[in-house]
């Protein structure tokens, strides 16, 4: 919804976004829908009234069992942090930015602050973040770099 896919939605790339999955981009700008990346359908509108269209549509629904869904996302979710504790294990130099953003983490005490600045860090951080035992972010980590977020009255 809205979304360019810049480096804030890791540039529309595993392990953030499946490559096989559908993906639907709704945006007011007919040039943002599937520029970064393809899409299945684009939808030129407001996100708003898209949303509340949907909600509507929803409650008309039947409910949808996804058990057996949010099972195979935890188990792909499981997978993912599996892979990628392998790749944080090696100590080779120079450092790789998310062998540096988990040392960092692991060196943070509980109430600790952590400012991101921006950029592929900001993505490596939002990656591992809730795997360990600090602050969580005040954010959604669409817009964390300083300077970075927007304000819309």
């Amino acid at each position: 919804l809205g979304c360019k896919f810049s480096w804030t939605m890791a540039h529309g790339e595993e392990p953030f976004w499946n490559n096989s999955q559908t993906l639907i981009q709704v945006d007011i700008d007919p040039s943002i829908i599937g520029r970064a990346k393809p899409v299945s359908l684009g939808i030129i509108g407001d996100c708003k009234q898209f949303l509340t269209q949907i909600l509507e549509k929803a409650k008309k629904s039947d409910r949808v069992e996804t058990r057996e869904w949010l099972e195979e996302l935890k188990t792909t979710r499981q997978n993912t942090i599996e892979k990628l504790k392998k790749k944080l294990e090696k100590d080779k130099i120079p450092i790789a930015p998310k062998r540096l953003i988990k040392d960092i983490f692991e060196s943070m005490d509980e109430d600790a602050i952590l400012i991101l600045d921006g950029g592929d860090i900001s993505v490596s951080a939002a990656e591992q973040i809730y795997d360990y035992n600090i602050r969580k972010p005040l954010s959604t980590l669409a817009a964390t770099g300083m300077g970075k977020g927007e304000f819309r009255p």
